[in-house]
């Protein structure tokens, strides 16, 4: 038997129901014809995209870093979420990650998602907390890469790469700016 390396939780609403657009009930559009997500890669693939996991494992910590459960967050139409919260595992530990859609990248948000990644960890005994920020377009990597350092406190960070920020509890907490051309896995 051979199974999918995630398990994926759909949002729904209060009475369990999946929540779509208006007038969509989930049944009149296929799949195939719903609008393509920023977030496709991490929403589709049984994987974490491979680009995203080259950047993820230039740490030695995060060597054969693979997905077991994703969470699909702030929904804002059929198929189309800013966010995924996933748990993966990596040799002998756990890890917390949100992947964060660069378009919702305020600096705000930004350490709202460390702060979140980080009690996700804390939840699950995790050891790392990351957040990555997917860019999809050159444009959109350069005017969102100063929200970036700002929220990081990362001045002259580089897209594609992986810093780490020491922290006083045992929880350490890693981001990366992931540029458009690292989507595809």
């Amino acid at each position: 038997m051979v199974l999918p390396d995630y398990l994926t939780i759909p949002v729904t609403n209060e009475n369990g129901r999946g929540v779509y657009l208006v007038g969509e009930t989930g049944m009149t559009l296929r799949e195939a014809q719903w609008p393509a997500s920023p977030l496709a890669g991490w929403l589709n693939d049984d994987r974490i995209p491979g680009n995203a996991r080259e950047v993820l494992e230039a740490d030695a910590r995060l060597a054969g870093i693979t997905g077991l459960i994703r969470v699909l967050a702030e929904q804002e139409g059929a198929n189309k979420f800013r966010a995924v919260w996933v748990l993966a595992r990596v040799p002998g530990e756990l890890v917390s990650v949100v992947v964060r859609d660069a378009r919702d990248a305020s600096h705000t948000q930004l350490q709202d998602d460390a702060r979140f990644s980080i009690s996700q960890a804390r939840r699950y005994w995790a050891r790392n907390a990351i957040v990555l920020v997917q860019s999809q377009s050159e444009a959109q990597s350069l005017s969102g890469l100063h929200r970036f350092v700002s929220a990081f406190d990362q001045p002259g960070a580089e897209r594609d790469r992986l810093y780490r920020k020491e922290r006083d509890d045992d929880i350490g907490l890693s981001y990366a700016w992931l540029s458009p051309d690292r989507m595809e896995g």
